[in-house]
C-alpha cells in the first residue's frame, strides 16, 4: 500500500539496468524509516536510502533529492540519461483544468504520488511530458500535456529525485556559473553535515546517510 515511491525507485533502477524488485525495495525502504505502508514515503530521504543500497552492494550509484528546479533542468537530466523520479499531485495529474482550478484553491485535497519522467516531446500539437506511473495497469509511456505536469509538479514543490553513476551525477551538481563560482542544480539541496567521525547528514536529519553510523543493513 503507499507505495508509489518504492515502485518508481525500481524503475529508476530498472532505468540504469539493475532489477531489485519492489517487495526487496519496500523492506530496504521501511528498515531505513523511509517508507511506511500506511503513510507512504518521505522523498527527502529516499536518495539517503538509494545511496545506502548503492555502498552496501558495491554499485556506481549516486542519488539526490532536488528542490525548486524546473523543465531546463529536467531536460538536461533527460539529455544524460537520467530518469528521475517526480514528486506530483496525482489528482491533478489526471484531471481536468476545473478541477485543477478547484485543487488549487484548496476545495479538492491533494493526493501525493510518485511517477517517473522518461521524456519532454516538443510537438506542433502542443509539449508533453511522458511518464511512467506505477499505478494505472496502462501507465508506462503515458503522455501528459506538459502545463498540466507542471500544475501537478509544482504541488510537489518541484521536487525529484535524480539517479544516475557518479561521473553523472558530478556533472549535473555543479555547473560553472560563469564568475569562477559554483552553483548546485535547482540551488535547494538539503545542506550536508558532517561530523568528527565523518559521518553524514543531510538537513536536520538526526541518522547520517553515509559514515561509520550510517545503516549498514537494508
Amino acid at each position: 500500500p503507499m507505495s508509489c515511491a518504492v515502485a518508481t525507485t525500481n524503475m529508476m533502477f530498472r532505468s540504469m539496468g539493475l532489477e531489485p524488485g519492489e517487495d526487496w525495495l519496500a523492506e530496504a525502504f521501511q528498515n531505513s524509516d523511509v517508507y511506511d505502508p500506511m503513510r507512504g514515503s518521505d522523498i527527502n530521504f529516499i536518495d539517503d536510502a538509494i545511496n545506502s543500497i548503492a555502498a552496501a552492494n558495491g554499485l556506481d550509484i549516486q542519488a539526490e533529492t532536488l528542490t525548486g528546479v524546473d523543465v531546463d533542468d529536467l531536460e538536461t537530466m533527460l539529455e544524460r540519461g537520467i530518469r528521475p523520479l517526480i514528486a506530483v499531485d496525482g489528482a491533478e495529474l489526471y484531471a481536468g483544468a476545473d478541477e485543477r482550478a478547484l485543487n488549487d484553491l484548496g476545495f479538492l485535497p491533494n493526493s501525493p504520488h510518485a511517477v517517473q519522467l522518461i521524456g519532454i516531446e516538443h510537438t506542433p500539437e502542443g509539449n508533453f511530458a511522458i511518464i511512467n506511473d506505477p499505478y494505472p495497469a496502462n501507465g508506462a509511456g503515458l503522455r501528459i500535456p506538459l502545463d498540466t505536469f507542471k500544475d501537478a509538479w509544482a504541488d510537489g514543490n518541484n521536487s525529484c529525485v535524480a539517479m544516475s553513476d557518479g561521473a553523472t551525477m558530478a556533472s549535473l551538481d555543479t555547473h560553472s556559473s560563469g564568475d569562477g563560482s559554483d552553483f548546485q542544480l535547482g540551488g535547494m539541496r538539503e545542506p550536508v553535515t558532517v561530523d568528527f567521525m565523518g559521518n553524514q547528514y543531510r538537513g536536520n536529519c538526526p541518522i547520517p546517510f553515509a559514515g561509520p553510523a550510517a545503516p549498514k543493513t537494508l
